[in-house]
């Protein structure tokens, strides 16, 4: 498989199964250290790299890997359109926040506009009052 080819197949396929769901999971520092460095090993794979710490021209031989040198593994991530996985996660917690804050808002938006129309009062107060009278 290609490069091209293994980069797409790491963004349609691989990348929604694996970050499912991960807004709704408190992550700690760890954990989204550990996302990015398996994003990361993942892109040097499909670029053809090899393992993080493998050299690609000894693939049949990775009882005996020797480390690549001069390759930023932190620079892979510009091989891709997208976002490190690490900060995806980031970003979607924070448009789940932003839409619940929001609905929290109109619902008391809607609270508030009932209560100012019926000026002040409660229509159910009000007709229990005249009820009474």
């Amino acid at each position: 498989m290609g490069p091209s080819f293994a980069l797409w197949y790491l963004r349609v396929h691989l990348a929604p199964s694996i970050l499912y769901a991960l807004e709704v999971v408190p992550l700690g520092r760890p954990h989204r250290e550990r996302l990015a460095q398996l994003h990361t090993q993942l892109i040097s794979e499909a670029v053809g790299l090899g393992a993080l710490g493998g050299n690609p021209g000894r693939t049949n031989e990775r009882a005996d890997p020797l480390p690549i040198p001069c390759i930023r593994r932190d620079c892979l991530v510009a091989e891709t359109s997208d976002l490190p996985w690490d900060v995806e996660v980031s970003r979607r917690t924070l448009r789940l926040l932003a839409g619940l804050n929001m609905a929290a808002s109109a619902t008391s938006q809607t609270l508030a506009k009932t209560v100012v129309s019926n000026q002040g009062g409660s229509a159910f107060v009000d007709r229990a009052d005249r009820k009474e009278h």
